[in-house]
């Protein structure tokens, strides 16, 4: 049996330097499917539980992908590990 699983990521914007650098409110208003956390500093989106592992991995990674290249178009901004 294959269970469903769905994930909550939340995750730092900043310098490459790693200076965080708050844009959650930009983010949430340009960006479908992000979320603003009370520390403005972060941002998170949410997975629905799915049953395909494989397509999980993809809806866990696009919005990822999606948010670093609208980073890289506001200036010199990535995701803080």
């Amino acid at each position: 049996m294959v269970l469903s699983k769905g994930f909550e990521i939340e995750m730092y914007t900043g310098t490459p330097q790693g200076d965080i650098v708050g844009l959650s409110d930009k983010i949430t208003a340009d960006l479908e499917g992000f979320m603003r956390e009370p520390d403005s500093r972060n941002v998170e989106y949410v997975t629905a539980p799915f049953g395909n592992y494989e397509k999980l991995l993809c809806r866990l990674l696009s919005p990822r992908l999606k948010l670093r290249i609208y980073l890289q178009k506001l200036g010199d901004y990535t995701l803080i590990p």
